[in-house]
């Protein structure tokens, strides 16, 4: 990542191009910011592949959020990891992600294509990317969402996947888990649970 932590910060039209390996064992890896809190984030991308095999949470633009404004971000990379992981944000406590695509391929255990895990508001984003949460560890854990993983508290509102799911134990177009609400959302994406 290019920044470890931020706190009340705005990033506007930040571009991440590089591809990051990361075999150790780490808690957390990103395209732009590993924990922010309180930021804003508008017009960024991540065009980097990111293979971090042992890592627990992993965002193409950000892994771990909090009461952050996340809009019109972009990721191309193709991303694998172990844990939560998600073209935007892995982890979005209570923050707002407006108009935001993954277009990369996402493989995890616990997998999104724009967020992993939410209790925040998710409005008119979309994936693409095909997505996987088939690890090498099965323990009836893994989960996969078009749009969210786990959608634990807040919204999910005029999204659109159009991506491939593929997966074991939860999977679905728009979210594999959800304590939440969804509106006005749609999945173009074939659906292909694996036994």
């Amino acid at each position: 990542a290019m920044i470890k932590e931020a706190y009340a910060s705005e990033f506007i039209h930040c571009i991440n191009n590089a591809d990051i390996i990361y075999n150790n064992n780490t808690q957390i890896v990103a395209g732009l910011v590993c924990g922010a809190e309180n930021c804003i984030f508008d017009k960024c991308e991540n065009n980097g592949n990111i293979a971090a095999t042992k890592a627990f949470v992993v965002g193409g633009i950000i892994a771990q959020a909090k009461n952050c404004i996340i809009k019109d971000c972009i990721n191309r990379g193709d991303i694998t990891t172990y844990g939560y992981t998600a073209g935007i944000v892995a982890l979005n406590e209570k923050g707002t992600i407006t108009n935001c695509t993954n277009n990369g391929k996402i493989s995890g255990k616990k997998v999104g294509g724009t967020i992993g895990y939410s209790t925040g508001d998710v409005i008119a984003s979309k994936n693409t990317g095909e997505l996987n949460n088939i690890t090498e560890n099965l323990d009836n854990n893994e989960i996969a969402g078009g749009i969210v993983a786990t959608l634990e508290g807040g919204t999910i509102e005029n999204c659109k996947n159009t991506g491939k799911v593929t997966g074991v134990t939860y999977i679905g177009g728009i979210t594999g888990q959800n304590k939440g609400v969804i509106t006005q959302s749609r999945n173009d994406g074939e659906l292909k649970k694996i036994d």
